[in-house]
């Protein structure tokens, strides 16, 4: 039988005015998922968050030579009971969500700006523009093209407040983002004869950094074992950032 093939998906994403990060997922089923990091600048080092299917991760640094050098940052678990408790909260609401469409007049949507696609083909037209895939990888704009992105907005979509927009284009699209000006979460807005339902997808970034229970922590200048609850490194006296002691598990 053969065996099961690993998936790679590779993204280059901007970190900085002039720094590329480029970001790997490997995963293959029984084994751990891996997700690898690189500066561009760096090629001789990068870092790697492994998960195993049991919730355990390990995170370190590699430095890479003619001998491979392991840097342990942290190790821990991933809490399944409350991943899957965030999970199903934001699977409720967003279930309610589903059963009760809210009015393009309701309250809630009069404070945030539409984004609303002019029509298929200028979408793909954007994000072939601004999101290329090149093999496989899909690099993310870097300041400079986020820039003209913004300028170029209003040529891919039709955007304003809902007062702004005309009232054929609001009452006719099928999806549209929702951009709050406050904070800058993006929402969707998906649009049936009439019926309009908002997904809050931003919530979902929450779910997994909330569930990691970090039981180990090392310096990343010198790898020496931190607690969680100490300030500096007592080897190289590196500042790190205090941890919350974990409660153990009853």
């Amino acid at each position: 039988m053969p065996s099961e093939k690993k998936q790679i998906k590779r993204w280059i994403i901007p970190s900085g005015k002039k720094e590329k990060l480029l970001i790997a997922t490997t995963s293959r089923l029984g084994r751990d998922t891996k997700v690898i990091i690189k500066m561009l600048s760096k090629l001789n080092e990068h870092l790697t968050f492994s998960i195993k299917e049991n919730g355990i991760f390990d995170f370190h640094l590699t430095r890479e030579g003619k001998e491979k050098n392991y840097i342990p940052l942290a190790k821990g678990r991933i809490n399944l009971d409350k991943l899957r408790e965030v999970a199903e909260e934001w699977y409720r609401s967003t279930s309610k969500a589903l059963e009760n469409p809210i009015k393009i007049t309701d309250q809630s949507l009069q404070e945030l700006i539409f984004l609303i696609p002019k029509n298929q083909d200028l979408l793909k037209e954007f994000y072939a523009k601004y999101y290329p895939v090149m093999g496989r990888k899909q690099i993310y704009p870097d300041v400079k093209t986020q820039k003209l992105m913004a300028e170029e907005l209003q040529r891919y979509f039709h955007v304003g407040y809902a007062d702004e927009i005309e009232e054929k284009i609001l009452h006719s699209f099928v999806f549209a983002f929702l951009l709050d000006p406050n904070d800058e979460s993006i929402n969707v807005l998906f649009n049936n004869r009439g019926k309009y339902w908002k997904m809050d997808f931003t919530a979902l970034t929450s779910i997994l950094p909330n569930s990691f229970e970090i039981e180990l922590r090392y310096c990343y200048r010198c790898g020496t074992e931190v607690p969680l609850t100490r300030g500096w490194c007592p080897t190289c006296k590196k500042r790190i950032a205090k941890l919350p002691r974990r409660e153990p598990n009853l």
